[in-house]
């Protein structure tokens, strides 16, 4: 399994014990080929490195056809159909 590395910028936030954290990010042309190796992927995992834990996350088959759908709309605007 290849090893890729985005650093997106999270926010956090807090309320009932719970925490949230969240990203907005533009996907940076040179993270293309990563999202695409991620959607493609036979088993892709994702970890989540904190300040003092880190959490290994599988990728779902769901979300998988999610990232495809977004990187077949951004293939889609980057050809022109969005007239």
């Amino acid at each position: 399994m290849a090893k890729m590395l985005l650093q997106p910028e999270y926010k956090r936030d807090n309320g009932d014990g719970m925490v949230w954290e969240w990203c907005d990010e533009v996907v940076d042309d040179s993270e293309i080929g990563t999202w695409i190796k991620i959607a493609t992927a036979k088993k892709a995992q994702v970890k989540y490195n904190g300040d003092k834990y880190y959490k290994i996350v599988t990728v779902t088959a769901k979300q998988q056809a999610a990232i495809k759908r977004e990187l077949q709309i951004l293939k889609g605007l980057l050809l022109g159909y969005n007239k």
